[in-house]
């Protein structure tokens, strides 16, 4: 897996009276094939150099159709916010008597429930910000769009002197 070019070889570990590299990496038949490239990086948390192969991914990760989620654990961190999912958990888990069993309530019932809570969360947030941010924007913009007439009635009677 591992070709090194004529002129110029990357080295992988240094000292003061030298370098070294590795001559041979070894991989199986499938990964060699979905190889693209490689490099050598600096490793901090070593005095030799670490060997980055880079591979196709051979499964696509996500289609259109799919949309995928991921939870924002940073609104865990708001007390209320936290008090209100475990008053939600308590209720969600009384209703775990009509499924079969655990596995098929948490997939039918409640992953689409705490996906909705954190989006609403997350989505009442950004209206708050949105607000805001109109709040604090708008006296700049009108003073933009409508500036003072000329000149202004604190500065016409200033003398300057020296």
């Amino acid at each position: 897996m591992w070709e090194t070019p004529l002129q110029r070889p990357p080295y992988t570990h240094y000292t003061n009276d030298g370098a070294t590299r590795i001559d041979g990496i070894y991989m199986t038949g499938p990964l060699r094939k979905r190889r693209q490239g490689d490099e050598t990086i600096v490793a901090p948390f070593s005095d030799h150099s670490a060997v980055a192969v880079r591979l196709t991914n051979p499964h696509q990760i996500s289609s259109r159709k799919m949309r995928l989620w991921k939870m924002n654990i940073s609104l865990l961190e708001d007390n209320t916010f936290r008090d209100t999912l475990m008053l939600l958990w308590y209720k969600w888990k009384m209703t775990g008597k009509y499924y079969p069993n655990k596995t098929s309530w948490w997939d039918r019932y409640v992953k689409q429930r705490v996906r909705q809570t954190f989006q609403r969360e997350r989505a009442s947030r950004n209206g708050d910000r949105k607000d805001m941010e109109d709040f604090y924007y708008a006296p700049i913009y009108d003073a933009v769009r409508f500036p003072p007439p000329s000149p202004l009635p604190a500065t016409e009677n200033v003398a300057i002197t020296n």
